[in-house]
């Protein structure tokens, strides 16, 4: 009898956290508005129709993004604005103010989830979920995700240590704040559990940190490019036509190649591709299952599928990234990337902050173990100790 309902800003964000039997999911349909799969309704429900109708995209077109608080609190705490390496989405070039009237209203739509302002429209729709549903008025847990954007648009754009990152976590803690409040005085604050983490983290643009004195920098896609050319040519010479395929910065091997093949495939791919500036390693989906028990180790183990990954991985030094010309990324196995952070509340306790190491597996577990819910034994997570 739970009610389960996700929202988020992505599609497969929404489809995995809602999980196998929900009520409705919901993500953004990059056309100014909300939509979901006939795998879950039909037709979109009147109540999302109507929010969708209110949204009013196109009325942002006359807007500005500016900071929320005075430039000094920003200046204090954080880098220089219109640094090196960041996306513009303004001809005033990467700072704040940003006019959105010079986003065409296809473009504005197609990127209005990863803004601030679809974060707040997020929350919003999640809050009227909450109305319609029902939710939480009964004794039955109902569970809502609720998958936020802006962090991770604002963060590839800007990087981390930005101006605009900072000014849209204000905003997401205003709005955050806006909505508990709101959904607290309906369910009651002893009522709910709230969890709150991400998905990965980022790497600080590498222009920046190269200031800091770190040795950083961008993949450059022509070497790569020259590079992956130069061995295939030399894979279909050596070994055979058809033999391997490019995906990404990722190789796999056709199913009818022999042991011999792989192995001569495998050397010449290591032997070209570890010239490219930036990459730390040409690891082969083997050598990275038997690695070793470091933090880096176990997280290059845990990416790997045994069939369905590459056979050939293209891992980047510290602080080195894909984005050739600006911007910043993730992806990679290190701190800065796989470090995000956690946080559980209830209305019942006063906070503090634990050290103990926590993974983001864990959470499933820890909210089963606080509804008194079976679980399997064999999860790769376990239950995080609170009261």
């Amino acid at each position: 009898n739970s009610k389960v309902v996700s929202v988020s800003g992505k599609d497969r964000s929404a489809v995995l956290l809602g999980g196998k039997d929900p009520e409705i999911v919901l993500w953004d349909d990059r056309n100014g508005g909300y939509t979901t799969s006939s795998s879950y309704s039909l037709s979109l429900p009147d109540w999302v129709t109507r929010f969708n109708q209110n949204m009013k995209v196109d009325t942002y077109l006359d807007s500005t993004w500016n900071r929320i608080l005075p430039e000094e609190i920003y200046n204090n705490n954080t880098r220089a604005d219109n640094f090196r390496g960041e996306i513009s989405w303004s001809s005033n070039g990467p700072i704040l103010p940003l006019q959105f009237d010079e986003f065409k209203l296809r473009s504005l739509n197609s990127s209005f989830y990863a803004t601030p302002y679809g974060d707040r429209s997020l929350l919003s729709l999640g809050l009227e979920a909450v109305k319609f549903y029902k939710m939480g008025l009964d004794n039955e847990t109902d569970i809502l995700f609720l998958g936020l954007s802006a962090a991770d648009g604002v963060g590839h754009s800007f990087g981390p240590n930005s101006h605009e990152q900072l000014d849209n976590f204000i905003r997401l803690d205003k709005n955050l704040g806006k909505f508990i409040s709101a959904l607290e005085k309906r369910i009651g604050k002893d009522e709910i559990l709230y969890v709150f983490t991400s998905d990965h983290g980022v790497l600080g643009l590498p222009e920046y940190l190269k200031s800091k004195g770190i040795d950083a920098g961008r993949i450059p896609k022509p070497t790569r490019d020259s590079l992956f050319t130069l061995a295939l040519e030399t894979i279909e010479k050596e070994v055979g036509p058809n033999k391997v395929n490019v995906y990404g910065n990722s190789f796999y091997y056709n199913t009818n190649m022999g042991f011999f093949e792989k192995r001569e495939a495998t050397k010449i791919l290591k032997s070209i591709l570890i010239k490219i500036p930036g990459i730390e390693s040409v690891s082969s989906k083997s050598e990275l299952l038997k690695g070793g028990n470091s933090n880096i180790d176990i997280r290059l183990k845990n990416m790997v599928h045994p069939k369905k990954s590459p056979d050939i991985y293209l891992i980047p030094k510290k602080y080195w990234t894909w984005s050739y010309r600006s911007g910043t990324s993730h992806g990679s196995p290190y701190d800065y990337d796989s470090h995000i952070p956690f946080i559980i509340a209830n209305g019942r306790r006063e906070g503090s902050i634990s050290t103990i190491k926590v993974k983001s597996v864990d959470i499933a577990p820890t909210i089963a173990k606080s509804l008194n819910i079976f679980f399997p034994s064999n999860l790769d997570g376990e239950p995080i100790p609170f009261k």
